[in-house]
C-alpha cells in the first residue's frame, strides 16, 4: 500500500509519485493542510478496512458514522487547498 505523506519527496508517497507535491507552492499553510489531508485519507482507509472486516452490526454502525464524519472533514480540508497559480513577479517587484 502506498503512503500519502506530502511532507517531502519519498518513493512510497502516492502524491510524490504522481507529481502533485511539486505542483503546490511552498507556503507553510498549504503544506500543513496537505499533511492533514494525508492523515485523514490514511485514517479513512484504515476505517474502511475495519468496516469490511467487522462482523458485528453495532461495530459497523459506529465505523460507518466515523467514516461519514471523516468524509465531511476531508471535504472541508480539500476546500482549503489553494490551486491558484501564483502570479509571476514583474520587473518592478523584483527591483
Amino acid at each position: 500500500m502506498l503512503a500519502i505523506c506530502c511532507v517531502s519527496w519519498t518513493p512510497s508517497c502516492l502524491l510524490c509519485r504522481i507529481g502533485l507535491v511539486e505542483a503546490w507552492s511552498g507556503r507553510p499553510q498549504d503544506r500543513a493542510v496537505l499533511e492533514l489531508i494525508a492523515d485523514t485519507v490514511d485514517r479513512r482507509v484504515d476505517l474502511a478496512a475495519e468496516y469490511a472486516a467487522a462482523e458485528d452490526t453495532t461495530r459497523r454502525v459506529k465505523l460507518s458514522a466515523e467514516l461519514r464524519l471523516l468524509e465531511g472533514s476531508l471535504a472541508r480540508l480539500l476546500r482549503m487547498v489553494s490551486t491558484d497559480v501564483p502570479t509571476p513577479e514583474s520587473q518592478t517587484t523584483i527591483k
